[in-house]
């Protein structure tokens, strides 16, 4: 048995390809060849790197180590491992091979014979033959390692062999010479390997080698080849430099030698019984389906799994460019795709797919499938399609405000992305990239039920390039957002919230703003620790530390000098000093860290160790926001030379903090506070990050996470600086504050919302600068008796108390469009607005949110990165801006409404009318899961199952919630099912009891381990065939769904279905049983029926005889499946929730009035 010495047990060393040992020798160009003899190097695994898996692919001759490469930041590396040949078995080898090439008949492989076993037999007779003139081909361990690379290299892949026959790669790479072939691993997704090409002739070898055994022609004419590989792998590839600058280029998708089958796909979670049952009775029907979704997606496989439950004995005719599908089925004509090979214009003897599509319909298919194109005509669908996204949220600047890991910040979205990024699990496709945060990632949201700002958990963020037009959207309030023009907002239209493109926001419609900010503090903050802040910027060597000699005097010289790594001299200067470079210091255990001090090397200051988070410190962040400005060694403060108190404030407070003297200077009108000393302005530029100057101020990440107390500190402190009060020609007192820094500007906004104020934003069209004004009436009103800018000014005195929220106008909408809002709903016969609108437009900031009227509506070109939060918790929404709450972008109707739009519009130019011939559309994706499955957290998942009733008329069947990586069914919309029940001359019903009759034999099949796509084919064949033996010798039994007797059968089409725009997942209960429709169901819905206002909940449950838990149980039902709404109404300061029937629950009423109910 060979020995694979080192290979797991210690780090081998091993050879760069079979070579063995390199030689002595004297020039570069025989150093390259003996090195790479063969054209390609496999580098050792290195000393540092940290192992995380190994396993064998070919035991005992080749294994993998996946490792973390230090050096490269942590990333993962493949390396391939072979047992290695010394330099006597490569010569040995060598000849081997020639002897092979030369002695080997043709002639001996019979017709019906393995070729690959016939050569693998000749081989041995050969080594057997020369094993007498070579003594060492008789050592087993030596001719084993021979015929390893014999096989390797005359019938196998060569130096990625190895790679090969690896199950959990899934594709292979080569981007020229001297770049490492990367893999796409099933676990760790792409990494680079330690196998490179370092000789470009040996490269165009290898491609030419591939390219023949796959049947294909490669040559500078003709320097692209896309193939079958042996092993149906499949290869695409270019020659030389003729298209690719780097030389050639490969890459192989490998295929599973038995393709996945839909129970495969059943455990893997791709898919559920219930959407495998109803892709069943669809094909059964002959329903057309198309198969969307991203690279590497797969939708090749999933068309194979559909493919496999047509009905046996249907024709099937396949279309293909390369042949990939495999279907078990008998009646199968499987044409693929011919090249031209023609040096003129003409291509002599070409056959297209479009070619292939008009023979294949001659056959008479009952089936035509058409593989996956790329041809011209099908690139504008696949990009259309190919993200899954109605496109993403927001430019790299836009405002967030966050918390992670429970500690608040604010920042940009990229900002954001790039923190997260690092300790984060990362899937990249052609489009996007998505990262999933291992820490917890909380957002600001809006729970519309409970009418309240939450902390809504992020599931992974997301980063694509946009090209097209981003959309600025500005209220009357000065809220602003930019977002993509497809990007959902919500809009208050009518008497319900909804979302819209961005694009499609009209400057008549409200959108929402928060009233608070949910975050919070601890009770008390922990001092900044300014060794560490040093230490970790990198300026050991620029800073001491002083008062260090008791730390000195308790460790003897020759320890001390050890640790330190100094001279005797240089300790004694050390203690007699009183100081340690901080590069020496850190050396050092110290348990009196915070007493310590710090200065630079050549300033007189010595500043404090550590610096206390408290009162002082807070009011001095919000003066240096107001009117600080700092140089790399100076801080300066300016004031008015009339503003005496603020001014020994901060004198005071500098004292106090940092145990330093500022200067005072005093000119005219004007007085600065001045200290000069670079770690002072170290710790507000780096340490606090509250930046340099007017246009780089910005609230430090630490405020946000301070306890409320500490938070109104440095607002007081800030509007006490910068603010001013004043009265308008109107009358309405004001007090407003200006900076030039749009973050600055923002965290104020959010600091002041935390704290329950709200701000009116302005800009100056001439600089650019923000005005932060605070809202009027009872906001200005509570600001003004808690704030020292108004205690200290006298305004309610001075200037009277300024005017109630009464004797003002709406606050979120001019007087003119509150009037039109309210008066519509009066006409309209509901006084109600969704949750509670009236309070909403009222000042009192009791609800959750308002709703702020659209000004200005702006389009901007861009062209650049946009992101996005995967999941929102299960409010699928987030603040950002200047507190405007709008939708992240979830998987909607819009792609598959998108890839409609591309296929009507040239150069497709499909016309509307044969859009409804496509009956069913799949959303196929690679995506992040909320759990880890067998360590792996991606997968493959339809997202979203359409049934296309019309034209722009798209219903949503089933959706995947990746939140809780499980599929809800919307069948009961379906509009399929009831034309096909129409047509075969049953019910609905009877549909709904086919997919639970089919559900139950895949469940049987899968818990049963029956995978095999041969097997499962059998009893579907068998289901065909006679369903209920089956079922009797199977012993499954399938509970039906219940239908009340006497039902007429389903007319053409179905009821119309409504689809909400965006709707969150909500499990549909399965139909209830008549007798509970009767006794609840029923006796609501009939009061309902009964009247046309909204009828109060109370009255409703006493009206209907029913105890409060049975009531709730049973108008929750009706809510889900939308036979009735819930509304809220204010009536004299309070609330009171009313009930209306929908017109979905006036048809059901209808129908269980007959006793022949159809929910």
């Amino acid at each position: 048995m060979v020995s694979l010495k080192g290979l797991f047990g210690g780090k081998p060393k091993l050879a760069n390809g079979p070579q063995g040992e390199a030689a002595q020798v004297k020039t570069e160009a025989e150093k390259k060849k003996e090195e790479a003899p063969f054209g390609y190097v496999m580098e050792p695994l290195p000393e540092s790197a940290q192992v995380i898996e190994k396993y064998w692919v070919r035991e005992p001759f080749a294994g993998v180590a996946i490792a973390k490469m230090p050096e490269a930041g942590g990333s993962l590396q493949y390396f391939v491992q072979e047992v290695r040949l010394d330099r006597r078995e490569t010569r040995l080898l060598e000849k081997v091979i020639q002897f092979v090439s030369v002695e080997f008949n043709p002639m001996a492989i019979g017709k019906e014979e393995d070729v690959r076993r016939t050569i693998l037999r000749e081989a041995r007779r050969i080594l057997d033959k020369y094993s007498v003139k070579y003594r060492a081909l008789r050592n087993p361990e030596t001719r084993d390692k021979i015929f390893y690379y014999l096989e390797r290299d005359l019938l196998g892949y060569g130096p990625i062999h190895a790679i090969m026959q690896d199950w959990r790669i899934e594709d292979i790479s080569c981007d020229g010479v001297m770049a490492p072939i990367y893999v796409w691993h099933r676990r760790y997704e792409s990494i680079p390997t330690n196998i490179h090409f370092v000789d470009k002739e040996q490269l165009d070898d290898f491609i030419v080698k591939l390219a023949h055994k796959s049947g294909k022609h490669v040559s500078s004419a003709f320097p692209i080849v896309d193939a079958m590989i042996f092993g149906k792998h499949r290869l695409a590839a270019s020659f030389r430099e003729e298209v690719s600058p780097k030389g050639s280029t490969f890459t192989i998708r490998k295929f599973r030698e038995e393709p996945y089958s839909v129970i495969d796909l059943m455990n893997l979670g791709t898919i559920n019984d219930e959407i495998a049952a109803y892709f069943w009775l669809m094909m059964e029907n002959r329903a057309s389906m198309l198969v969307i979704g991203g690279t590497a997606a797969g939708k090749t496989t999933m068309l194979n799994a559909i493919a496999c439950l047509i009905k046996p004995g249907y024709k099937v005719v396949t279309v293909e460019e390369t042949a990939e599908i495999n279907i078990p089925t008998e009646n199968w004509v499987q044409f693929t795709s011919r090249e031209s090979y023609g040096l003129s214009g003409t291509k002599v003897g070409e056959v297209s797919l479009f070619d292939l599509v008009k023979t294949s319909l001659r056959y008479r298919p009952d089936f035509l499938i058409v593989g996956e194109v790329r041809g011209e005509e099908a690139f504008v669908l696949f990009q259309a399609v190919a993200t899954g996204h109605g496109g993403l949220c927001l430019p790299p600047w836009e405002m967030v405000p966050s918390v992670i890991d429970g500690s608040p910040m604010l920042s940009t979205i990229e900002e954001l992305y790039r923190k997260m990024e690092p300790s984060s699990d990362k899937v990249s496709t052609d489009t996007h990239e998505i990262i999933a945060p291992k820490s917890t990632l909380e957002v600001p949201s809006y729970d519309g039920d409970g009418d309240r700002i939450i902390l809504a958990k992020v599931g992974g963020m997301s980063k694509r390039d946009y090209d097209g037009q981003l959309v600025k959207i500005r209220t009357r309030r000065g809220g602003e957002v930019t977002v993509t023009e497809d990007h959902p907002v919500l809009v208050l239209r009518g008497s319900s919230v909804t979302r819209v493109p961005a694009r499609a926001v009209r400057l008549d419609d409200l959108l929402l703003v928060s009233n608070s900010l949910p975050f919070s503090g601890p009770s008390q903050a922990i001092p900044l620790d300014l060794i560490q802040e040093v230490s970790e910027r990198g300026m050991q060597k620029s800073v001491v530390v002083k008062g260090v000699k008791d730390l000195l005097s308790a460790q003897t010289d020759g320890p001390l000098r050890v640790v330190l790594g100094a001279t005797e001299d240089q300790v004694d200067e050390f203690r007699k000093k009183d100081y340690l470079p901080l590069a020496s210091y850190l050396r050092l255990q110290d348990e009196r860290r915070g007493e310590r001090r710090l200065r630079f090397r050549k300033s007189p200051h010595e500043i404090p160790s550590a610096i206390p988070v408290g009162r002082e410190l807070c009011r001095l962040i919000g003066f240096y926001l107001s009117e600080g400005h700092a140089t790399e060694h100076r801080v300066d403060f300016s004031f008015d030379s009339k503003e005496i108190s603020l001014i020994e404030e901060v004198k005071s407070s500098i004292e106090s903090l940092f145990r330093v003297e500022p200067m005072v200077f005093s000119r005219g009108n004007s007085a600065q506070v001045v200290v000069n000393d670079g770690l002072v302005s170290f710790f507000f530029t780096d340490v606090l990050g509250a930046g340099r100057d007017p246009c780089t101020k910005a609230v430090p990440q630490l405020v946000f996470g301070l306890p409320d107390e500490l938070v109104k500190e440095v607002v007081d402190a800030y509007y006490l600086g910068v603010g001013s009060a004043y009265r308008r020609a109107d009358g309405q007192v004001c007090v407003s504050a200006v900076t030039d820094s749009r973050e600055l500007a923002h965290g104020i906004y959010y600091l002041m919302l935390r704290l329950g104020y709200h701000l009116v934003i302005g800009r100056d069209l001439r600089n650019g600068s923000f005005q932060l004004t605070v809202g009027q009436g009872s906001n200005l009103d509570r600001f003004l008796s808690q704030f020292t800018l108004g205690r200290k000014l006298g305004y309610h005195t001075r200037l009277g108390t300024p005017a109630t929220l009464e004797q003002t106008p709406l606050s979120t909408a001019s007087a003119g469009t509150s009037c039109q809002l309210l008066g519509y709903h009066m006409a309209e016969g509901d006084a109600s607005l969704s949750n509670v609108v009236l309070n909403r437009l009222g000042t009192e900031m009791k609800s959750a949110v308002e709703y702020a009227e659209v000004v200005s509506i702006e389009a901007i070109p861009y062209k650049g990165p946009v992101y996005d939060f995967v999941d929102v918790g299960d409010t699928h929404n987030f603040i950002h801006g200047f507190g405007v709450v709008t939708s992240n972008c979830t998987i909607h109707g819009e792609s598959f409404d998108s890839a409609v739009k591309r296929l009507t519009s040239p150069p497709m130019n499909v016309a509307e009318s044969y859009i409804p011939l496509m009956n069913v559309a799949v959303m196929l994706e690679r995506v992040m899961l909320p759990r880890t499955v067998a360590g792996v957290p991606f997968g493959r998942r339809i997202t979203t199952v359409w049934e296309v009733e019309d034209f722009n008329k798209y219903v949503p069947v089933f959706e995947w919630s990746p939140t809780e990586d499980l599929y809800y069914n919307y069948t009961k919309r379906s509009v399929m099912l009831h034309r096909f029940a129409y047509r075969t001359g049953r019910s609905f019903g009877d549909m709904l009891d086919e997919i639970q009759k089919r559900r139950a034999l895949l469940r049987w099949l899968q818990a049963n381990n029956i995978r095999n796509v041969k097997e499962v084919f059998k009893y579907i064949t068998e289901y065909y065939v006679d369903p209920k033996g089956l079922f009797r010798r199977l012993n499954i039994e399938a509970e039906p769904v219940k239908e009340a007797p006497g039902a007429a059968p389903t007319t053409e089409g179905g009821p119309a279905v409504e689809v909400p725009q965006t709707r969150v997942p909500t499990p549909v209960p399965v139909a209830p049983p008549l007798k509970f429709l009767e006794s609840g169901s029923y006796k609501i819905l009939r009061q309902l029926a009964d009247t046309t206002e909204p009828m109060e909940r109370d009255a409703l449950m006493q009206g209907s005889g029913m105890d409060p838990s049975e009531f709730e149980k049973i108008l929750n039902i009706l809510t889900k499946i939308g036979h009735a709404t819930v509304q809220q109404r204010s009536d004299k300061g309070g609330f009171k929730t009313f009930v209306q029937i929908t017109p979905q629950g006036k048809k059901a009423f209808v129908q269980l009035s007959k006793k022949s109910p159809e929910m």
